[in-house]
């Protein structure tokens, strides 16, 4: 299905699956190639799906925090090309102000997960990683008229292990293409730095989570301009930490996400020839 076909798509079928958590639905399983899925305000489990090298979800943060949440995700996966269009929709209200979910696509293993990897290249140390093209388009747009908080970003997880059962990461790695706040992230400036043409804020911290879970080391960059059609090698990112001193070589890379970041309002994420 192209990318206008899932934009014609209007809503979630109530068609359920078994497989798929209460309050969330998934169509077209006869089809190894599509994904769609809803989830609400009180349903804190993930949908989700295998499509070909790609690992496909909805990532329900906290929901309750908000008065009012939706959201939904409807992904196809080419066959032939090995390429992804997808559709990110949501509509929530909240004041706290903290990010309630992030849809994405994820390549590799998912950390905190027991699925294994979706390829046999990850995880690898991050001494041995080789290049990591990433290319497509991407725009994320609030609804007319409506005020949104997002950023859209792809997020390098890292772990000290090949088997990345346990949550948490040992490191997490951002780029964000786009957001209505690019200073809103976890990490403090640090300066600037231009990859693959594209110039960045650079934001270094640490994670470290009320539950009592152990903190992380938290890494943005941030692009200064919207960027919506990307042709990156992640490796160059993954090297220019490494040189700053804020990932270890001896570390995995995990996994490769990228999807949106959604703390408010209403907003439309859409992908194109993503691989």
């Amino acid at each position: 299905m192209a990318l206008a076909g899932l934009l014609a798509l209007a809503g979630c079928s109530e068609k359920a699956r078994l497989d798929v958590p209460s309050g969330a639905v998934e169509v077209s399983a006869q089809s190894p190639s599509f994904f769609e899925a809803c989830t609400t305000k009180g349903n804190k489990s993930d949908a989700k799906a295998s499509l070909g090298r790609f690992t496909v979800t909805t990532n329900v943060w906290n929901p309750d925090a908000a008065s009012r949440f939706s959201e939904c995700v409807k992904v196809n996966y080419s066959l032939s090309t090995g390429l992804v269009d997808g559709l990110f929709t949501w509509d929530v209200a909240s004041s706290t102000n903290q990010v309630l979910a992030y849809p994405n696509l994820a390549y590799g293993w998912r950390v905190g997960e027991n699925q294994g990897s979706s390829t046999r290249r990850l995880p690898a140390t991050v001494a041995s990683l080789g290049d990591m093209l990433a290319s497509g388009v991407i725009e994320s747009v609030c609804a007319p008229g409506v005020a949104c908080t997002h950023n859209t970003a792809f997020e390098l997880l890292f772990s000290d292990t090949p088997t990345p059962t346990t949550w948490p990461p040992t490191a997490e790695l951002m780029v964000w293409l786009q957001a209505t706040c690019g200073s809103c992230n976890a990490g403090k400036l640090q300066g600037k730095v231009s990859i693959d043409g594209v110039s960045f804020d650079l934001y270094q911290g640490t994670v470290t989570p009320p539950t009592g879970t152990a903190s992380w080391t938290y890494v943005a960059y941030v692009a200064e301009s919207t960027v919506t059609r990307f042709n990156f090698n992640l490796k160059n990112f993954v090297t220019d930490s490494v040189k700053r001193g804020y990932l270890k070589t001896s570390d995995h890379l995990a996994v490769i996400e990228l999807g949106t970041e959604i703390t408010s309002g209403q907003g439309t994420t859409t992908l194109s020839g993503y691989g």
